[in-house]
């Protein structure tokens, strides 16, 4: 299954990253400057409020 998501702010990003960790593939469309934002960190890091942090 292939998920697109519209937004990459907070909840986009986290979801969009749940989703990959669950295996699935999934494409986030945002503006171009957030695009550079998450390649040039190698990428988005979740966490959540119980300290998970998973790259």
């Amino acid at each position: 299954m292939e998920i697109a998501i519209f937004g990459a702010g907070s909840t986009g990003c986290y979801l969009a990253g749940q989703l990959c960790l669950s295996g699935l593939k999934v494409t986030l469309i945002c503006r171009p400057a957030i695009k550079q934002k998450i390649i040039a960190n190698n990428g988005i890091t979740l966490s959540d409020y119980q300290g998970l942090i998973r790259p």
